[in-house]
């Protein structure tokens, strides 16, 4: 201890006998991130509610039920070649809906590459009909493979990573990763208390949120 101040003593010396200082501006780069955006590649479509209100359900997307397939989702799995499952858009039957098969909805992320985005997915009601939805995500490992399609669920931001170009060699899945974005498959519940009209197509808006 006694060495050390000593040593910051005679370093501090000349500055008290001959202050000397200067000032420069200088200037730094900074890169801001690129947005986030979503696109509609294949809207979800339901059918079958009966005409007397109640609830269809579409099936969950996951790896091995009502998934797309890889090339579709662009990702690759550690199983290779998933392509689109037999139940793809399929609908439970019951007491208040036909079980009649639907299209499962794919809508496209696009980020920075290698970036963790949130997903959100919103209920939403138009005259009187309420969609729920839940869905799968690409979720990319940063290297070859491996890739998940992770759940999201209703109404809780759920993270998952947008691809990037170690994510682009591929050997085992379908699918080819592109960097920056992510594919999330889309399913849920759709349901009325109303009286509905025969063969009709009724939209619902509902909100799928993607932020950083």
């Amino acid at each position: 201890m006694k060495m050390t101040r000593i040593a910051a003593g005679l370093v501090l010396l000349p500055l008290c006998m001959s202050a000397s200082a200067t000032n420069q501006d200088l200037t730094g780069s900074f890169t801001t991130i690129k947005n986030v955006t979503i696109a509609e590649v294949t809207p979800v479509v339901m059918n079958g509610l009966y005409l007397n209100g109640g609830s269809c359900t579409m099936v969950t997307p996951t790896l091995t039920t009502n998934f797309p397939g890889e090339t579709v989702m662009k990702l690759s799995a550690a199983t290779s070649g998933l392509g689109p499952t037999a139940d793809l858009g399929a609908t439970a039957a019951s007491a208040t809906c036909g079980g009649v098969a639907g299209t499962t909805g794919v809508y496209e992320i696009d980020g920075a590459s290698g970036a963790d985005v949130f997903i959100t997915l919103t209920s939403g009601t138009t005259a009187g009909i309420t969609f729920a939805p839940v869905g799968c995500a690409g979720d990319y490992d940063g290297a070859s493979n491996g890739d998940l399609c992770t759940a999201i669920p209703n109404g809780a931001a759920t993270s998952i990573q947008l691809a990037s170009t170690a994510d682009q060699t591929v050997s085992a899945g379908n699918g080819v990763p592109v960097a920056g974005k992510s594919y999330l498959a889309l399913a849920g519940t759709v349901s009325s208390v109303l009286g509905l009209s025969a063969a009709t197509a009724y939209p619902v808006d509902f909100d799928i949120s993607v932020t950083y």
